[in-house]
């Protein structure tokens, strides 16, 4: 019987110190596969909601992928501010232009924000490539996006001063487009 004890203790030892050197067997973390977060709805379940579609697909190319996302958000700032509408709506994602409905109306509408106030100067200070971004206002999803930080110097009748904001440049057709919508 001392033996079967010893036997038991040295057993259980052994399984103690081998598993500080091995990984938990897959069933012991099924029950965090099975749990769902607070306010989050299961997988499967009826009321999740189906995960918004992906948009450009296409991979990005080398020349994409070596060129500078932020020379496109510039230029298309300094299009916008030289009023040189058409070639500015040439820079937009499709999804962008399809929110203006027509380059008219876009032009129309950069014409009335430049009236009295505009971006005087733009500086980008972060650019991240992302693989997939989620945009909340649309909910759709796109593929191989670039993230930038952008400083806007904005002249507003007789003041001047500096808004940062996140925007986003997505690869369409091996190129970098903007996000512009219709607000």
């Amino acid at each position: 019987m001392l033996l079967t004890i010893w036997k038991g203790l040295l057993t259980n030892l052994l399984e103690g110190f081998l598993n500080v050197f091995t990984t938990h067997a897959s069933q012991e973390f099924d029950r965090f596969t099975r749990a769902s977060l607070p306010g989050v709805p299961a997988r499967g379940s009826p009321e999740a909601a189906p995960a918004p579609p992906l948009i450009n697909v296409q991979p990005l190319t080398p020349e994409t992928a070596a060129s500078n996302p932020a020379d496109c958000e510039e230029l298309f700032t300094r299009l916008v501010q030289a009023g040189h509408l058409d070639s500015a709506w040439e820079l937009l994602s499709p999804d962008s232009q399809a929110s203006w409905g027509h380059r008219d109306t876009f032009r129309q509408a950069m014409e009335s924000r430049q009236l009295g106030h505009g971006v005087v100067a733009t500086r980008v200070r972060q650019v991240r490539l992302l693989p997939t971004w989620t945009d909340s206002a649309s909910n759709r999803t796109y593929r191989q996006v670039a993230e930038l930080i952008v400083d806007y110097h904005i002249r507003q009748n007789s003041r001047e001063r500096t808004v940062t904001k996140d925007v986003h440049l997505v690869n369409v057709s091996g190129g970098w487009k903007s996000l512009c919508y219709r607000t």
